[in-house]
């Protein structure tokens, strides 16, 4: 028997036998795999259906009241309480105007903060874990893969060796006796 063929015959057995083991684990710790979710902190998802705060909102309307109140207590010290109603309910309509418009902008602020989160959850829990998921999956698939080629291609070899022995021995042996 040809020593070079049995190892080629050995060492292509044991390459396809752990290309299977690798494999083989490969399938395993693909299922076994956990990722953990991101989560949208609540508050965020709370904010996007607010504005400003409620206490900042609250309080900032009991400002323009006391303004307003302390303005027509000041008019009527004046005797001028109808002329000055007048231009303190437009002072109040504005400074209304102008909180509501806060409060909006703020909770256009919040969705889009929401919508960044969102989009940063799909990223993380789905579109980051098949691409890592795959991507591992597909390079030990691959090891495997070319392990187990590498072995059949050994094993080839080493029955070619055997075969090319014997023949090559008896050739051999033959080739030595012709007269060059």
């Amino acid at each position: 028997m040809n020593p070079l063929g049995l190892s080629s015959l050995l060492g292509g057995g044991i390459g396809l036998i752990s290309g299977l083991f690798q494999r083989r684990k490969a399938n395993r710790l693909l299922g076994q795999l956990k990722r953990p979710d991101y989560e949208i902190p609540p508050e965020a998802i709370q904010a996007a259906s607010e504005g400003l705060p409620s206490e900042q909102y609250s309080q900032a309307m009991r400002n323009i009241q006391s303004q307003q109140a302390s303005s027509i207590a000041a008019a009527q010290d004046r005797r001028a309480a109808l002329g000055m109603i007048g231009r303190t309910q437009n002072i109040t309509n504005n400074a209304v105007g102008n909180l509501d418009a806060r409060n909006a902008e703020a909770r256009a602020n919040n969705i889009r903060r929401l919508a960044g989160y969102r989009e940063k959850a799909w990223d993380w829990n789905k579109r980051q874990k098949f691409d890592q998921d795959r991507n591992y999956a597909m390079s030990l698939l691959g090891a495997g893969n070319q392990n187990i080629l590498g072995g059949a291609d050994r094993i080839g070899a080493g029955i070619g060796y055997m075969a090319y022995g014997s023949e090559g021995r008896n050739r051999g042996g033959d080739d030595e006796r012709m007269p060059q």
